[in-house]
């Protein structure tokens, strides 16, 4: 039976390294057996110093199909967009030869940017070598969030669009990956920080109900490898 399990230091510095080097294996691992490999990463505040890390890794990055867990579709400050993160931070350096396939497509509606980017997860091959998440205090993964409402079904897709609850100050529709692919992965890293984070993996660990909350969908899951890697210090930048 396949559980979670957590990998503790004391500084970002030494786990956005170690994390970086098991991210590397596994990528060349899954390139070296198939010929490509797959990287689905988060954005948000935590993981840009890991993915500029990633970005100057030596890699066959040719080979590398890189997408996103999920993004903002409208946000009044566009380099908060997980879009624009992975631009900056991660298809950089030696990563630029990458291929990306994007969630959000702005110059369309919400609904034809989530088919078009149903049809691009389609080209990627399944299961997914590797899945990047954070986690949120509420225990959202991607833009999975507790009381958020979907806007399609998702059922047989890839990807859904969702309207965010009230009480979330962001205020922004989001598209997202579905739990159900986040869950078709080889590989699951969960990359956290601070003392109410690792509050917030051992609630989840231990909540009985994980319908309501898809980070402990995640992590009580017992069919794929989920390896949390947290840190004691909160990165400043």
């Amino acid at each position: 039976m396949v559980g979670a399990v957590l990998r503790t230091f004391a500084n970002f510095s030494e786990m956005k390294l170690a994390l970086a080097d098991d991210i590397e294996h596994t990528l060349k691992d899954a390139i070296n057996t198939n010929g490509r490999a797959s990287f689905v990463a988060t954005g948000g505040r935590t993981a840009p110093p890991l993915l500029s890390e990633l970005s100057r890794r030596d890699l066959e990055w040719q080979n590398v199909d890189i997408s996103l867990t999920d993004d903002r579709w409208e946000s009044a400050d566009p380099d908060r967009t997980n879009h624009s993160i992975i631009r900056a931070n991660l298809l950089v350096d030696r990563a630029q030869s990458a291929r990306f396939l994007p969630l959000k497509h702005s110059n369309l509606s919400i609904e034809k940017s989530a088919n078009i980017a149903n049809e691009n997860i389609e080209l990627i091959s399944k299961p997914f070598d590797v899945m990047l998440l954070g986690m949120g205090l509420d225990l959202h993964v991607g833009s999975l969030i507790p009381d958020a409402v979907k806007l399609k079904p998702s059922d047989n897709q890839w990807v859904c669009t969702l309207d965010v609850p009230a009480n979330d100050r962001s205020n922004d529709w989001r598209i997202s990956l579905t739990l159900e692919a986040m869950l078709t992965s080889r590989q699951v890293y969960v990359m956290l920080a601070g003392p109410e984070k690792l509050k917030a993996f051992k609630t989840g660990m231990l909540t009985d109900d994980i319908s309501q909350y898809p980070g402990a969908a995640i992590l009580q899951n017992t069919e794929i490898p989920v390896t949390i890697y947290w840190s004691r210090e909160v990165p400043t930048s």
